[in-house]
């Protein structure tokens, strides 16, 4: 089993127990004093990293969004048994793993990425709405002028033993689409930040980040991540009732209204369950998934920063 994959087991299985232990042997009361110091814990533990020097703001955003990548590419690993979950019986399916090149051991546990795939990809030319919607129209004709370049072949696929078809460029169509088409930077979190010096101003970056998900393909535009204190988004309902919790259990030396958060917007452009094809649907055709054709749509996330950058 590899590091990650018995971080992630035992992770998992002490949640489990501790729930049932709490759940079955503990008095209301008990389970309720428990709840508070382990919140307690966890935040004193979450604010105990303080650099000598006070990162500065561009360097607490670029080490934040590093945590957020590390983050999203943790997540791959259970995406497929959640896109299964809705399913009658629910299944666990191979679209992220397939995708993404998730590379397991017998047991299921995660091992290595295989491919780029799945890692957030930088678009610096066209970064921004109007530019990345007028490239996706052109799309079609030049997939249309790779097919008649490229030759067609068939190899055995040797996870389920099927003939599986691809171009002998190797590249998926979304592959194709973010390196060839876009002219994508692949961007490694795990051992890279996201912003090089110069890179990032008035938390703005001088690119966007295109990254498939499995089954979605997100978009975030140069301005999508910006750091904003508590005082700023206090009353406007952005944080679930848990996460509003937590800052009751803050360090003695730090003000509630200074907690520093990630504001983290994003757009689904596209999306591959059920009916993608070769990491794609929309794209493909020209065209970016929206409610209106005008606009993308947008979700904005919010996490909690320590004084290092980690994120919670």
């Amino acid at each position: 089993m590899s590091v990650l994959g018995a971080a992630l087991y035992h992770n998992e299985l002490g949640r489990i127990w501790t729930g049932i232990y709490q759940r079955y042997f503990l008095s209301e009361a008990e389970r309720v004093r428990q709840k508070e110091e382990q919140l307690r814990q966890e935040t004193a533990a979450f604010y105990a990293c303080r650099p000598e020097k006070p990162l500065s703001r561009e360097e607490l955003l670029a080490r934040a969004m590093q945590n957020y990548w590390r983050r999203e590419m943790e997540r791959l690993w259970a995406l497929d048994k959640a896109l299964g979950e809705d399913e009658i019986p629910p299944v666990t399916t191979h679209i992220t793993d397939n995708t993404c090149g998730l590379v397991r051991d017998k047991r299921g546990n995660p091992l290595t990425i295989s491919r780029d795939t799945c890692y957030p990809w930088k678009i610096r030319e066209y970064n921004s709405e109007e530019k990345l919607r007028a490239r996706i129209r052109a799309v079609p004709r030049l997939l249309e002028e790779r097919w008649k370049k490229v030759k067609w072949k068939e190899e055995r696929d040797s996870s389920t033993g099927l003939l599986v078809g691809r171009l002998e460029d190797g590249l998926s169509t979304y592959e194709y689409i973010v390196q060839e088409i876009l002219h994508g930077q692949v961007m490694h979190p795990e051992r890279e930040l996201p912003y090089l010096p110069g890179e990032l101003k008035n938390d703005r970056a001088s690119f966007s980040v295109m990254h498939h998900e499995g089954a979605w393909i997100s978009w975030y535009g140069p301005d999508c991540c910006k750091l904003v204190t508590y005082d700023e988004i206090r009353g406007k309902k952005v944080l679930t009732l848990e996460e509003e919790d937590r800052l009751h259990y803050l360090p003695p030396d730090i003000r509630i209204e200074d907690v520093t958060f990630l504001q983290v917007t994003y757009s689904l452009i596209d999306r591959t369950w059920h009916n993608g094809r070769e990491g794609v649907f929309y794209l493909s055709r020209g065209e970016i998934d929206a409610i209106d054709e005008n606009f993308f749509d947008y979700i904005m996330l919010f996490f909690e920063v320590s004084p290092c950058g980690a994120i919670r």
